[in-house]
């Protein structure tokens, strides 16, 4: 099964001018050994880095010719990009303006090409070498085969991000770039051909395999001090970076094939027709893993012949996850892994799971006459959509704002205020974007018999799904641990950027991911980010507000200005 673990974020941003490496030293760790200059194909020379026993380039390849000078195809159209099966490169926004510091985006195709694609003395590092590379920096071993998010407490991601907001969007978060990697945010370009993410992150390909067109790949964040072990579609558009070597690192040869050494992991993210399973490969047996994935039926012993469903993810051995589909409500299951080698199929313990019941929703009208669905939440009733009236609960109308600087002037009449997102009505599913004054409003936003939800009406049904107390009245991130997050959002992608972390919207509550309008009248995020006012001030300029976010599985509480633009949700009195 063809599946894509990628986020990325939509933004046209201006790079700046590339610090140079030797500031970047000395800012750095002083412990740091620099390596030799390196020159490519091109004549385009690299600083390296000693990173343990290793050797990497601090500067992202930039080569348009193959290392026995062939040249690799400058390809700008973006359906001509969609259907390569030979290598490829693109400037971001196929600008050469970006060619410096961010380097050429390639194709896996490129990456995996004989002819080469680093010079001489140097390879594209495989999922082993960056896996060397992060254990030299403090990486613990239980998460060198974790795919998402790893070595959150050792922040490897923040040692290998070049420091500042040169090239990083704020926050940087824990960005000290100790190792001299300096890894910058070059974005990428999509399969489709488009191209995101620029100043946001940073991706770069392996040179291994995930299976049937896929790839590993790294990923680091502008908001996050980790570092991502993901798989992509091997049409993506991402940086390289080069490791001193030849080869890549030799198998360990092994002399009798048996079956794989293959676990059933925990199953999550279950809702009343869907959940995520996986299982882990210790042990190949002897032979490489052709096919691993997990099947699933009422049975309690599912088997590639008698199941009620099963899905492929990839081959080779560690950790590996697996959706499931079509499940019926309140029912159980069991779902054993599966592993494929030149000996025969293992299969793991089976491991059961009981999906919860279908959610039913009522219904309410505001002002306008748009209906919309509600769902009890605990002891609570909230709205299931976002916010869509254009008047407050008496008729009067609320300002629709377009204008920028209109909409950067409200803050001086407390002017409440509307718009839809980039001003364009086909928008309207994600709900409207209010500023805080709207919300204050004494005409009242919401429908005769509900309100604005408060801080503590947020808190409430936190709690109710699992947060706890000190989390809910704590600032930034709350409620990995019990996936708040993601039992809020809306499942799939048609209103969430992949991979929509930990949605299984079990609440029922069906967030989306509105964006925002900022306080200068622009407009950012749509279907990354969704942000929701509380109808509780915080200080003379700010309220509280909620976050959800397409790669997390948590809920972000914080005070905003008064002058942005977010959802509303309401709840009933």
């Amino acid at each position: 099964m063809k599946q894509l673990i990628l986020f990325v974020f939509l933004f046209a941003i201006l790079p700046f001018r590339l610090q140079s490496y030797a500031q970047e030293l000395d800012s750095g760790n002083q412990n740091l050994v620099a390596g030799n200059v390196v020159t490519d194909r091109d004549g385009n020379e690299y600083r390296t880095i000693h990173i343990g026993e290793q050797e990497w380039m601090t500067e992202n390849l930039r080569t348009a010719h193959y290392a026995n000078g062939d040249s690799i195809p400058n390809v700008m159209e973006s359906s001509d990009w969609a259907t390569l099966s030979t290598g490829a490169w693109a400037h971001y926004n196929n600008d050469d303006y970006f060619d410096s510091p961010y380097g050429k985006l390639y194709n896996w195709h490129a990456v995996s090409d004989p002819r080469g694609l680093c010079p001489a003395g140097w390879r594209v590092p495989s999922h082993e070498d960056w896996k060397t590379l992060e254990l030299a920096l403090g990486m613990p071993e239980a998460d060198l085969e974790r795919t998402g998010v790893r070595g959150r407490e050792e922040r490897i991601g923040g040692k290998l991000k070049s420091t500042g907001a040169q090239h990083w969007r704020d926050p940087n978060e824990g960005a000290g770039n100790e190792s001299g990697f300096g890894g910058l945010p070059g974005g990428n370009r999509t399969e489709v051909g488009g191209f995101d993410g620029i100043g946001h992150v940073g991706l770069w390909w392996t040179s291994t395999s995930a299976g049937a067109g896929m790839a590993w790949m790294r990923m680091l964040s502008h908001n996050s001090p980790y570092v991502d072990l993901l798989y992509a579609d091997k049409q993506f558009g991402f940086s390289v970076r080069c490791v001193r070597g030849d080869a890549p690192p030799e198998e360990v040869p092994v002399a009798d094939l048996e079956l794989a050494e293959i676990r059933t992991d925990p199953v999550s993210d279950i809702t009343a027709s869907a959940a995520v399973g996986g299982g882990t490969i210790a042990d190949d047996g002897g032979s490489p893993v052709s096919e691993r994935g997990i099947v699933w039926s009422i049975s309690r012993e599912p088997t590639l012949e008698n199941n009620r469903g099963m899905t492929l993810s990839g081959s080779g051995s560690g950790s590996f996850m697996a959706s499931m589909s079509d499940l019926l409500p309140d029912a159980t299951y069991h779902v054993r892994a599966f592993a494929v080698n030149e000996a025969g199929i293992a299969y793991g313990e089976p491991v059961s799971f009981t999906t919860p019941p279908e959610v039913v929703f009522g219904t309410v009208r505001d002002i306008d006459g748009n209906e919309y669905r509600t769902i009890d939440i605990g002891n609570q009733v909230w709205m299931a959509e976002n916010l869509r009236t254009s008047r407050y609960r008496n008729g009067e109308d609320i300002t629709y704002v377009m204008s920028n600087s209109e909409w950067e002037g409200l803050n001086q009449e407390e002017t409440g205020a509307w718009a839809f997102y980039n001003n364009h009505a086909g928008n309207e599913p994600y709900g409207l974007l209010y500023n805080w004054y709207a919300v204050n409003d004494f005409r009242g936003l919401c429908p005769t018999g509900w309100r604005v939800a408060t801080d503590q009406d947020w808190q409430q049904m936190e709690l109710y799904l699992g947060m706890n107390r000190n989390e809910a009245n704590a600032t930034g991130w709350r409620g990995q641990n019990a996936n708040v997050g993601g039992k809020l959002k809306a499942e799939g992608t048609e209103f969430w950027r992949s991979p929509n972390t930990g949605a299984t919207n079990e609440s029922g509550f069906t967030a989306l991911a509105g964006g925002y309008r900022f306080t200068s009248g622009s407009f950012s995020y749509l279907s990354f980010f969704g942000y929701w006012w509380t109808s509780t001030e915080a200080d003379a300029t700010t309220a509280w507000r909620r976050l959800l976010f397409n790669n997390r599985d948590s809920i972000n509480r914080m005070n905003y200005d008064k002058r942005y633009g977010f959802s509303v949700r309401c709840v009933q009195n």
